[in-house]
């Protein structure tokens, strides 16, 4: 951190001088500290309590508003949950529910009584009446078990039961599904994309205004209080 008494204006970094020099033409206000935070980001105060982010380009800018999207997201995703719902890899997350879902169903089928797993195949039309009939004459003759019918038809049943609780869980993804699970499956580049391309940077960074303020060379800078 450096504090005006410490530096001459003419020797300040380019950023902060830019910045500086128009504060105190146009406010009157002086120089008060500065701070490089990294990244060719300047955190600067003045006399009017006014605080900026100044940065050497645009592109400076906007890879460190890139930055600070990516930990917000990931640090509280409950914020950021209903608008970044949009960016889910439906695809992904419905396969993995899917296997989730299929494997548990497995397990419940094997604590079944053979024939009401059996009548469970008829209703879901896997089988028919027929060979249900069989299937339990088997059962009785001890030639099959609940394990034998379950690999056999238990992931086609499943996979019949499991769709209707998938849609259910589709539509309401944020009651079913925990915020720190859904960022798996979040396309967050997409995300951050589209609040720079539609936001801009200022709107991010220039929590106080909104408003970027383009200096000479290229430097940028965004009142943040």
């Amino acid at each position: 951190m450096k504090m005006p008494e410490d530096i001459e204006i003419e020797d300040l970094p380019e950023a902060v001088k830019e910045l500086a020099t128009r504060k105190l033409i146009e406010d009157e206000a002086e120089l008060v500290r500065y701070e490089y935070i990294g990244n060719n980001v300047y955190d600067v105060l003045f006399s009017d309590d006014t605080e900026y982010l100044v940065f050497y380009s645009y592109e400076d800018a906007e890879a460190y508003t890139r930055e600070q999207l990516y930990e917000m997201v990931e640090g509280e995703p409950k914020m950021f949950i209903k608008d970044i719902t949009d960016y889910i890899d439906e695809d992904k997350l419905r396969n993995d529910i899917s296997s989730d879902e299929i494997d548990a169903l497995i397990d419940t089928y094997k604590e079944l009584l053979e024939p009401d797993f059996i009548d469970d195949l008829v209703r879901n039309g896997i089988i028919t009446e027929e060979e249900a009939e069989e299937l339990k004459e088997k059962v009785k003759e001890g030639e099959i078990d609940i394990d034998d019918l379950v690999n056999e038809y238990g992931y086609e049943l499943a996979e019949i039961e499991v769709e209707d609780r998938l849609d259910e869980i589709m539509n309401n993804i944020t009651h079913y599904i925990d915020e720190d699970v859904l960022l798996n499956y979040i396309d967050i580049d997409a995300y951050i994309d589209d609040v720079i391309n539609i936001d801009r940077v200022a709107h991010v960074l220039a929590s106080y205004d909104g408003e970027e303020i383009e200096l000479r060379d290229g430097i940028v800078a965004y009142r943040i209080f």
